[in-house]
């Protein structure tokens, strides 16, 4: 019921954006975005992997306002199972690696950080 969607129907998560293929598509989608509302804030949802600092640079330089970085935990469970038992590192080792990378290339000020994934003790 969160996702608005009738029971049985497999949901895909994050969807596929068939017209993203490089950082620069990404951009100008971005720049799309802020045109069409300019007061509205865009957010960008990557994986937590190894490799995450450098895709969360390009996200930057995008001009994206928020990088939301999940984690192998938690979320709807949207996910295909497959994606859920093989793929992503904990939102820790996500949010280290962004952070590093944007701090040594002076984007970090350029844009919010939040992670899901779930917290356990």
């Amino acid at each position: 019921s969160l996702r608005n969607s009738v029971p049985g129907v497999e949901l895909i998560s994050p969807p596929p954006h068939h017209d993203i293929y490089s950082i620069e598509d990404l951009a100008q989608l971005i720049y799309d975005l802020h045109q069409i509302c300019p007061e509205a804030k865009v957010s960008v949802k990557l994986v937590a992997s190894a490799g995450i600092g450098t895709i969360a640079a390009g996200v930057a330089k995008a001009n994206a306002d928020v990088i939301q970085i999940s984690g192998h935990d938690g979320g709807t469970g949207a996910s295909p199972l497959s994606s859920i038992m093989h793929a992503g590192a904990p939102w820790e080792q996500g949010l280290a690696e962004a952070q590093e990378v944007l701090v040594s290339n002076g984007l970090r000020k350029r844009v919010t950080l939040r992670v899901d994934g779930g917290i356990k003790s």
